[in-house]
Order: structure tokens, then C-alpha cells, then sequence
């Protein structure tokens, strides 16, 4: 994990179970994914159509040793504020084989 606690980096190779949840404290129209080693990872981006306070995403994936893995909003227009009454962001990261 980093210092900042934003990009975390799998020791070993394997086959990984992703998932994450983000809630903001007000709608936006922006969108979510996961990132491999700066690049999107495709199953996990969710750009809706609507504004909206809550994204998520499961998959399960390949991964190399020392991949780092980062959660992240974008095509923001406007500033987005974690949940403090539901959890802001969850990351689950487990390694399947």
C-alpha cells in the first residue's frame, strides 16, 4: 500500500476477486473504475447516464506480481465528497489462486 493509502500493489501473481463500492454525498455525473498499473481495467468502469451518489464493481482477473491497483473517480465536473454516513470507498482485493 502506498503512503497515501491510494495505490495498493499485490506481492505475488495470481487470479484476484476485485470489487469496490464508492458513495458521495451528492449526485454527480461522473464515472468510476479501477486501475492496473495506471491503465483502466475493462469490466470495472461504470459511467452512468444519470448523476448519481453510489458506483460499484466485481471482477475477478489476472494479475503480475508487483501490480498496483488503484480506485478512482473521473470525468469529474465538479468536486466529489466521500460519505461519511455510509462507507466513502470500499476496496476488497483477495487473491484466489
Amino acid at each position: 500500500m502506498s503512503g497515501g493509502n491510494t495505490v495498493f500493489t499485490v506481492a505475488n501473481a495470481g487470479n484476484y476477486y476485485i470489487s469496490y463500492t464508492i458513495n458521495i454525498t451528492a449526485s454527480l455525473l461522473v464515472s468510476s473504475r479501477i486501475t492496473i498499473n495506471g491503465a483502466p481495467l475493462a469490466g470495472t468502469i461504470n459511467s452512468p447516464a444519470l448523476a448519481t451518489t453510489s458506483f460499484s464493481a466485481t471482477i475477478i482477473t489476472t494479475l503480475a506480481a508487483g501490480s498496483a491497483i488503484s480506485l478512482q473517480l473521473f470525468g469529474l465536473l465538479a468536486v466529489a465528497t466521500l460519505s461519511t454516513t455510509t462507507p466513502g470507498a470500499v476496496l476488497t482485493i483477495i487473491r484466489l489462486s
